[in-house]
């Protein structure tokens, strides 16, 4: 018996075939595909890729892979959208902890601006409070996404009123800025593909509603 290798995947065998010969071999039709699609919950990402090779193929890019062809497409478009979205892509680390009872928040806030304890001390009497590592702001909840970006490195901030019965004690001990680099250059190309992708076919429908 032949032992299979990594390459002998079902996948890579299907991609060895031609699209006509995919049709043919399982006796494919355009109801087949739309109706699959539809059952896998990935319509929408199926017409991006149609839509994708035919301005591909309006455009004379086909010759590029890709990333080269959202290069020409948004390159210029890379910097601005990486400025509207640095404050959300910037890290900061972070201690958290909410407190029920105000006088404590109080007490371990103003030990914290002494430099009586540190938060890690406060971690051995009360378990509750967490260190949060490197967290890009985007993942943080907007309210506090607010105060940690004006939080000053290792100054405690005063505790706040949730709203809910208690009072979050936080210190900032770390932030990073995002930088624009190749990596995050291809994600964001990503990102305007799928904008452009989106109001492509929201305006195909409102045409077509319109024509209706």
């Amino acid at each position: 018996l032949m032992s299979s290798t990594p390459s002998d995947t079902t996948s890579q065998r299907l991609c060895e075939l031609t699209n006509q010969q995919l049709a043919d071999l399982f006796s494919l039709t355009k109801d087949h595909l739309l109706t699959a699609s539809r059952q896998l919950n990935n319509l929408s990402k199926l017409l991006q890729e149609v839509i994708i090779e035919q301005d591909r193929k309006n455009n004379n890019s086909e010759g590029l892979n890709r990333d080269e062809w959202r290069e020409r497409r948004w390159g210029d478009r890379v910097e601005e959208a990486f400025l509207q979205q640095k404050k959300l892509l910037d890290r900061v680390s972070f201690w958290y902890l909410t407190i029920p009872d105000k006088n404590i928040a109080m007490e371990y806030f103003y030990q914290l601006c002494n430099k009586e304890i540190t938060f890690a001390d406060i971690k051995k009497e009360n378990p509750d409070a967490q260190y949060f590592p490197d967290r890009k702001l985007k993942t943080v909840d907007e309210s506090l996404r607010k105060i940690l970006q004006k939080i000053k490195l290792y100054v405690p901030f005063k505790p706040i009123n949730n709203g809910k019965g208690g009072f979050i004690l936080l210190q900032v001990t770390h932030r990073s800025s995002a930088e624009l680099d190749q990596k995050r250059r291809l994600s964001l190309l990503q990102e305007l593909e799928s904008q452009w992708c989106n109001r492509e076919i929201n305006r195909l429908l409102d045409d077509w509603q319109e024509d209706k």
